[in-house]
């Protein structure tokens, strides 16, 4: 491996940046457009790490801790969940709606003290016999409170046939932490005659989670059925979901002011494991960057498959004070036999389009082959390349070049003014130009 190109390939990747053009002083038949280009296809070729972004797709989140947020309300209307010694209890029934099929019971329960309170309000079929406590559950709602510290649990309890028991649950959660945040989650589970209270058996629905600091998002999570089949996943079955995430500030990643992504994704065994089917991941840096990272296979369908090709296009948008104004790279990936490692990953290959705002070279675009498929973390792919260039007088040109033992081989047709020139340059894997010579154009 060269030691220079490894050097300054992690440099390009750690930085997030593209090197500046300078223009150099040359001689009569070596213009700074040949000097410059030097520094263009290196950095072009160091760029093509930006495809091993594999690792900061997230594993899935743990959506079985939803299960926490269960209330389970109290379970007859005749009988009242007695309180243990530091609770006042009371009840009370509605019956007003007896002629529209239905009535209600409300349980209140409320701590000497104040620190804890919980209010549950069901609603029973009428049905008009004398046997108490047979009722029919149409559905309950409510929640309880703890004060100190802030935890609010609500629940919606839904029998959508109005038959035997309920059949549908929506839970969530409110927590403030001494940092001045609040937290919300909500869960949606279905199963059919009280199978949505068993935390083993029920389909889970819909999953959401919720970070603030005021009116500031610092995180916010979805989960959604991407398949519709109705269910995220069920009992023991597989599912495809969409996760969607927005932060700011992200806490693991300090580079990042602002980021959204959303991954779709087949599970199995109720999230126990998963494979990765489309990510799309935009940030803003805080240097003023803003990125793209992009991953979906090649198929009809979009999504990807291991073991098949998979296309990775990577953008960059760069600040107005900075000399380059965007990037963008396109790249042909093996995708490997191991979710979320990817450590067996290959690139096949890449393009990648940059335009500047200053300096001799204006628009350029590298076409890259490598002489073999490029694994993660390998920083000198040998290989061969096109560039094509847009300069800033309005001129052209064009590139055939090669990458191998630390150099770089190109040879240059260049059009200006109905002009051509034609050289042969050899340049450090730095883009440092070490030798060149110009070639006799044949009409």
């Amino acid at each position: 491996m060269n030691s220079h190109f490894k050097i300054f390939a992690v440099g390009i990747l750690f930085s997030g940046c593209l090197f500046d053009q300078e223009r150099v002083a040359g001689g009569e038949d070596f213009p700074n457009t040949v000097t410059v280009l030097g520094k263009v296809a290196s950095d072009g070729i160091a760029s093509q790490s930006s495809w091993d972004q594999f690792q900061e797709i997230p594993v899935l989140p743990d959506l079985k801790a939803g299960d926490s947020l269960d209330l389970i309300p109290p379970a007859s209307p005749a009988a009242l969940p007695k309180g243990s010694g530091s609770f006042a209890d009371s009840i009370l029934w509605d019956s007003s709606t007896i002629a529209l099929g239905y009535f209600r019971k409300i349980v209140i329960q409320d701590s000497v003290l104040k620190l804890k309170f919980r209010h549950d309000t069901l609603t029973y079929r009428a049905d008009g016999d004398t046997v108490p406590g047979n009722e029919i559950l149409l559905g309950a709602t409510g929640f309880a409170l703890t004060t100190l510290p802030y935890k609010m649990k609500v629940y919606r309890i839904v029998n959508l046939d109005s038959a035997g028991a309920p059949d549908q649950a929506d839970y969530g959660e409110i927590v403030r932490a001494l940092d001045s945040t609040q937290r919300f989650q909500h869960l949606r589970v279905f199963g059919m005659n009280g199978v949505y209270a068993s935390a083993a058996d029920r389909r889970v629905m819909e999953y959401s989670f919720l970070r603030l600091r005021g009116s500031d998002t610092l995180d916010w999570i979805q989960a959604l059925d991407a398949d519709k089949d109705g269910t995220l996943w069920g009992a023991g079955d597989s599912g495809v979901i969409e996760l969607r995430y927005q932060g700011h500030l992200p806490s693991a990643k300090l580079h990042v002011e602002r980021m959204s992504l959303s991954l779709r994704a087949k599970i199995y065994g109720k999230g126990a494991s998963s494979v990765p089917l489309l990510y799309h991941d935009s940030r803003l840096l805080k240097n003023g960057i803003a990125t793209v990272f992009h991953v979906q296979g090649t198929g009809a369908d979009s999504l990807m498959r291991l073991g098949d090709s998979a296309l990775v296009t990577f953008d960059q948008i760069f600040p107005a004070d900075a000399s380059i104004v965007e990037s963008h790279g396109r790249f042909r990936v093996l995708l490997g036999a191991i979710a979320w490692r990817f450590y067996d990953n290959q690139m096949l290959g890449f393009e990648l389009d940059r335009s500047w705002r200053a300096g001799p070279i204006r628009h350029a675009v590298l076409t890259y082959a490598p002489d073999a498929p490029i694994r993660p973390g390998q920083l000198d792919p040998a290989g061969n390349f096109l560039l094509s260039l847009g300069y800033e007088d309005g001129a052209t040109g064009e590139v055939n070049g090669s990458f191998r033992g630390g150099n770089l081989n190109a040879d240059l047709l260049e059009l200006r003014q109905g002009l051509r020139k034609a050289f042969r340059l050899v340049y450090d894997a730095r883009g440092n130009l070490l030798r060149g010579d110009s070639l006799a154009i044949v009409p």
